[in-house]
């Protein structure tokens, strides 16, 4: 396959969950470099800053690979959804930073991984703040990550990082016919999760549950296994105030875009107030709502 001869993952979907029909939007011509698209969060600013000067620096160096970051990405009059789907759907790999554990991005780490791109994770080496999350979460404790403290520590790894990446590797399909959904539970019986799942049981879909009461850690292949082999995936979102609230709603987040990606139905429940939209793609129902 040539860098510029995408998969058929990497295509328009056929089925998109914002319009609950065929995806509406128009799709420019494959570009004519190499696109390497950055995803960050804006928060802290000094770190967003040194992955920006950093892609700055890089197209000047590599001039023919175009280094995007999202903040490149117009959204005028446009879902942000659509704009960075399209995005990544023309892009040959992601370099995503894990130095905080970001809701949105892990959405998009999650949505990268189901098209079947090549994943570049890295993170500031200087920054504490949620390496326990991440170590709790565990999503990633198999992909290596590539550390930094400055811009020039991106730049000087990131293009060998990147011309090294590839996809992981596929994961046999094995469809649960008998029990097609599949639901995250959070570990708190909340009014939310009870009123999920009762709704479920009262439509006679089957469905299977992840629950970290019985298994501590969600694997990054059993995730994809077990969203691989169901039609639609569940999930409530804990109120922030909660313990455990941002592993939770980091994990639905990652499991929520890889479905999406693979094709899947996805609903989210948001406990309070707090409406929690992945990229404005994702309609988040409250319990008055089922």
């Amino acid at each position: 396959m040539s860098v510029l001869e995408l998969p058929a993952s990497q295509k328009p979907p056929e089925y998109c969950q914002y319009v609950d029909e065929p995806c509406n939007q128009v799709f420019l011509p494959t570009p004519s470099r190499r696109r390497i698209f950055f995803a960050y969060s804006s928060d802290p600013p000094q770190i967003a800053e040194s992955i920006e000067i950093a892609a700055a620096e890089l197209r000047g160096i590599i001039p023919q690979t175009d280094w995007q970051t999202w903040r490149d990405v117009s959204n005028a009059g446009q879902i942000i959804y659509c704009e960075i789907c399209k995005t990544m759907r023309t892009c040959q790999a992601m370099i995503a930073d894990v130095t905080t554990l970001n809701f949105n991005l892990l959405f998009e780490i999650g949505f990268a991984i189901g098209l079947g791109l090549p994943v570049v994770l890295m993170r500031d080496s200087t920054y504490s703040i949620d390496r326990e999350a991440f170590a709790a979460l565990g999503l990633f404790d198999t992909i290596a990550q590539v550390e930094f403290q400055s811009s020039q520590d991106i730049v000087a790894t990131i293009p060998n990082a990147v011309d090294n990446a590839r996809p992981l590797s596929d994961i046999p399909v094995r469809l649960y016919r008998d029990a097609p959904g599949y639901v995250l539970r959070s570990g708190i019986s909340t009014e939310g999760a009870i009123q999920l799942e009762s709704t479920l049981n009262k439509s006679r879909i089957h469905f299977r549950t992840y629950d970290p009461s019985e298994i501590v850690r969600l694997t990054l292949n059993d995730a994809r296994r077990q969203v691989n082999g169901s039609l639609a995936v569940f999930a409530n979102l804990l109120s922030p105030n909660r313990d455990g609230a941002r592993i939770h709603n980091g994990l639905c987040a990652f499991v929520g875009g890889y479905a999406v990606a693979r094709q899947k139905i996805v609903m989210l429940l948001q406990e309070g107030t707090n409406n929690v939209q992945p990229m404005g793609l994702l309609k988040v129902w409250f319990p008055s709502d089922l």
